[in-house]
């Protein structure tokens, strides 16, 4: 009979475990409103930020495509003086924008600029009236070209004061302009000139002014398009051992054609940088020129020597060159 007892004992007291255990793993614990509330913001925030981030690289992507060649993710946090050129750029009055290349030496691609370099020559031109005008371009803290007009007042004094500043001189040559009524001063190339008349002014030219690097032309649309005349030209210049920049002051341009066969080298303008004489204007030709030598490896800009304006912009925007990284040179160092 105890025995019964004691292993009825044990069976209730085994039912009452199996059902102990049981109701413990389906008792749910209740969770607080605020917590769930907490779980949710939570969920939010991690999803807000991985869509920021996904919103600030497809930003990047965009700027990258925007800026060319500019890596933005490279570049370090302020990108300002950057976006303000490209800015400036897109802002350019039409009337001050140009679009021609450079023409490597008679053409030879193999001789142009790497694209790595990023090279800004500038060029002065119309020395030779006077003295006073000249000044502020002699004292850049730069490389500059100054071309000296042959047979004014000024134009030995402007020579060698532009040598003794150690700035780079060429001839500015006289040529005679599509308009007739332009009158392009002394020593000029006229159109009923034969080539060799031409050539004969050239080399008194050189002489008058003395040892130059090279020629470009003032005015000169009407003679730039003969390309007979400006054969004889290059020939001078092949002879002198100098280059010739066409000013491009016509798109019916001979010079490059004139100068197959021979051994010279040829530049063509870039950007003429004061066709406005409001200081924003020119800024803002300096900038597209900045802006071509970051695509092709260089620009011509020219500028000229009685524009107020130009020499305080250019001292201006040189530390902003320097810090972007190019070089500014001279045609006959290139």
């Amino acid at each position: 009979m105890l025995a019964f007892l004691c292993i009825i004992l044990l069976i209730c007291t085994g039912l009452l475990s199996f059902f102990i255990i049981s109701g413990q793993s389906n008792v749910e614990f209740p969770i607080s409103a605020d917590l769930q509330n907490e779980n949710k913001n939570l969920s939010s925030i991690k999803f807000e930020t991985e869509k920021s981030e996904i919103t600030v690289a497809k930003e990047k992507t965009r700027l990258h495509v925007q800026n060319g060649e500019m890596t933005i993710e490279n570049q370090k946090t302020d990108t300002t003086e950057t976006t303000n050129a490209i800015e400036n750029s897109a802002t350019l009055p039409e009337s001050l924008q140009e679009t021609n290349s450079i023409i490597p030496v008679s053409g030879k691609k193999e001789n142009e600029a790497s694209v790595q370099s990023k090279r800004l020559v500038f060029v002065i031109d119309d020395a030779g009236h006077n003295l006073t005008q000249l000044e502020p371009f002699l004292e850049l803290p730069f490389s500059v070209t100054i071309a000296v007009l042959p047979m004014l007042s000024y134009s030995v004094q402007t020579a060698q004061l532009t040598k003794q500043h150690n700035k780079e001189l060429i001839l500015h040559q006289p040529m005679q302009a599509q308009k007739a009524s332009i009158d392009p001063g002394p020593g000029a190339i006229k159109p009923t000139m034969t080539p060799e008349e031409a050539a004969d002014i050239v080399r008194q030219n050189l002489t008058a002014v003395g040892s130059v690097s090279g020629i470009n032309n003032h005015e000169g649309s009407l003679i730039t398009e003969n390309a007979e005349i400006m054969k004889a030209v290059l020939e001078v210049c092949a002879e002198k051992g100098i280059y010739f920049l066409d000013s491009r002051t016509t798109s019916q341009s001979a010079v490059k054609n004139a100068a197959q066969g021979l051994s010279v080298k040829i530049w063509e303008r870039s950007v003429f940088l004061d066709n406005s004489q409001d200081k924003n204007d020119i800024e803002q030709s300096v900038r597209y020129g900045m802006e071509l030598a970051e695509r092709s490896g260089i620009a011509i800009m020219i500028g000229h020597v009685w524009s107020d304006e130009l020499a305080q912009t250019l001292l201006d925007l040189y530390p902003d060159m320097v810090l972007q990284g190019f070089e500014i040179t001279t045609l006959s160092q290139l």
